[in-house]
């Protein structure tokens, strides 16, 4: 089967290149696949569906201009297609001993050009008078199952084709060999993009041989609150950054107000295959952190109790390595041979929120090649 475009991973980030391009292309045939029944499965899902309005991000890089600019998009995506979302904004808040943190994340958002105010907090958040905080008022949560649908529902009305439950079982000099663990199908493309996330480097490993990419699993636990806490916020709550990657344990709630804590940094099984499935189910082991969750949020809520919390689900962070050291920023990598090839690697949170300005950059780089 011929295509001029295989676009392998049907996440966010593949839906939103799929409909960007059959959108600017339409006279061009596109085929998606996805190893998983449906799109989203991974971690696409498995996230805290905020929309992140860029403060955190090195100045100038991917991630920062992907994320600004992809939030715009979003925002207004949602408002044409009549996507769930609230543009609710964000508090920041420091403890004691980290306000001059503090003052330097506020720099670096302002710097990257972020709409931010400096504030110490009066009664906006019960039990958190007198707290150093930033306000970010153009973060926001959407319903990311609403956004997938809609960017699948308008690609398939622009001819896009969908192989769900298929897997990339080999790429030669010409060819990609796919199968669904009963039929094998050879499609010849003209141009394949790799949006595999967490699999991502392991296709680039078939195309180049001596990449020096690697992606490994991190966790991230997420606890739901009991239904007392729903409609108690208004805006989400962030402690500073985990100095070991990750923005801490943060308080969001989705758009019917149910609250929830999440995510932590768990790195116990990194050396696992990252496409495993196992890593998103809740063990014994992972309920004995608990305590730790309960710790961590009664600095956001201080009459949180232990009972409060009950285990909800795990996301998983591709976390990007490049010669065994840890890469922090998006990459994007161009293969020529028989066919040209384009790879996203390390596409971890603000994922969600830069999808659609990731989608525009790799229009831009196909109109180049």
């Amino acid at each position: 089967m011929d295509v001029d475009v295989l676009i392998i991973g049907a996440g966010v980030v593949g839906l939103a290149v799929a409909h960007r391009l059959s959108q600017v292309t339409p006279h061009k045939s596109y085929l998606v696949i996805d190893r998983h029944p449906k799109f989203g499965y991974e971690a696409s899902s498995h996230n805290s569906e905020v929309i992140h309005a860029g403060l955190y991000y090195k100045t100038d890089s991917l991630k920062h201009r992907a994320c600004l600019a992809g939030r715009d998009l979003l925002y207004q995506f949602c408002q044409e297609h009549h996507i769930s979302y609230q543009r609710c904004g964000k508090f920041v808040i420091a403890t004691e001993d980290q306000v001059e943190e503090l003052e330097k994340l506020f720099s670096n958002g302002q710097k990257n050009g972020v709409s931010l105010r400096r504030l110490r907090l009066d009664k906006e958040i019960p039990g958190l008078a007198d707290r150093e905080a930033i306000e970010s008022p153009d973060s926001g949560i959407i319903d990311s199952h609403q956004l997938m649908l809609k960017l699948e529902a308008l690609s398939h009305a622009a001819g896009v084709m969908f192989a769900y439950s298929h897997f990339l079982k080999k790429i030669n000099e010409e060819a990609c060999l796919l199968t669904n663990g009963e039929e094998e199908l050879l499609i010849v493309p003209q141009v394949m993009i790799n949006t595999a996330g967490l699999g991502a480097a392991g296709v680039l490993q078939q195309v180049w041989s001596e990449s020096p990419y690697q992606i490994k699993p991190c966790r991230g636990r997420y606890f739901s609150l009991k239904s007392r806490f729903e409609g108690r916020y208004q805006k989400l709550l962030y402690p500073m950054p985990d100095p070991r990657g990750g923005l801490g344990i943060h308080l969001t709630f989705d758009l019917s107000g149910r609250c929830r804590l999440g995510p932590d940094v768990d790195w116990a099984l990194a050396e696992e295959n990252p496409q495993d499935m196992g890593l998103y189910h809740f063990s014994k082991e992972d309920e004995k952190v608990k305590v730790d969750f309960w710790k961590s949020g009664q600095r956001l809520i201080p009459d949180l109790k232990l009972e409060d919390l009950d285990p909800d689900y795990i996301g998983i962070r591709c976390k990007l390595f490049k010669d065994g050291v840890a890469h922090p920023e998006y990459e994007i990598v161009e293969r020529r041979g028989s066919f040209y090839s384009l790879h996203l690697l390390g596409i971890e949170s603000p994922g969600l929120t830069s999808a659609l300005a990731l989608a525009e950059l790799v229009q831009s780089k196909l109109e180049i090649n």
